[in-house]
């Protein structure tokens, strides 16, 4: 999840969602929290922040016991 500003920061927006795609393929196997970084240096990379930049990554992880049932 990420705020506007972050594909914005190349002036295009259409374009700076295209560059964080790739960017983010290139981040397999890295913690949620090093995905988070490379996407933001990837959008400063790409010209000076014209809006503020918010970047959330979560992990998703399977856990293999029943849900807790409320009584």
């Amino acid at each position: 999840l990420m705020s506007d500003g972050v594909p914005d920061s190349s002036g295009d927006r259409l374009e700076g969602e295209h560059k964080l795609s790739r960017a983010l393929k290139q981040c397999d196997g890295e913690t949620p929290g090093e995905i988070a970084e490379s996407l933001m240096f990837a959008s400063m990379a790409m010209g000076v922040p014209k809006d503020d930049m918010t970047v959330l990554v979560i992990k998703l992880q399977k856990v293999n016991e029943p849900p807790l049932l409320c009584k």
